[in-house]
């Protein structure tokens, strides 16, 4: 079983992301329905951005079936571990990744290093 978490070899480093969709883009379900790979009734729950060593780059989305449901937090709580997504490969270079988002943002700190979310003055 795969987790929706992120993860690297040592996670020398750890943290959080945060994106906003580029105003071109409804959502990022808008985006994947557009190009042909989800349909109606698929929703976008998880994007897996990885670049690695000698420019290696791999983008994936996981997509869950919401027919049937009100709601994706409805699909959420009426599915046990693991989730039955479907997940779908990205071709995109990395400018076209962050073309996708109008402000993106990684903040990370070695790990074992409780700093993440606390106040500083600098």
């Amino acid at each position: 079983m795969e987790y929706i978490s992120a993860g690297v070899q040592y996670d020398d480093f750890v943290g959080q992301v945060a994106a906003d969709c580029h105003d071109s883009l409804a959502s990022f379900s808008a985006y994947m329905k557009g190009r042909g790979l989800i349909e109606d009734g698929e929703f976008v729950i998880a994007i897996n951005f990885y670049s690695g060593d000698n420019g290696f780059l791999s983008t994936s989305v996981l997509v869950a079936p919401l027919q049937g449901y009100d709601s994706v937090p409805a699909w959420l709580a009426a599915n046990p571990d693991p989730l039955p997504v479907r997940k779908v490969s990205l071709d995109v270079s990395l400018d076209q990744f962050f073309d996708l988002f109008k402000r993106f943002e990684v903040v990370m700190a070695p790990k074992g290093l409780a700093v993440l979310g606390r106040g500083y003055n600098s």
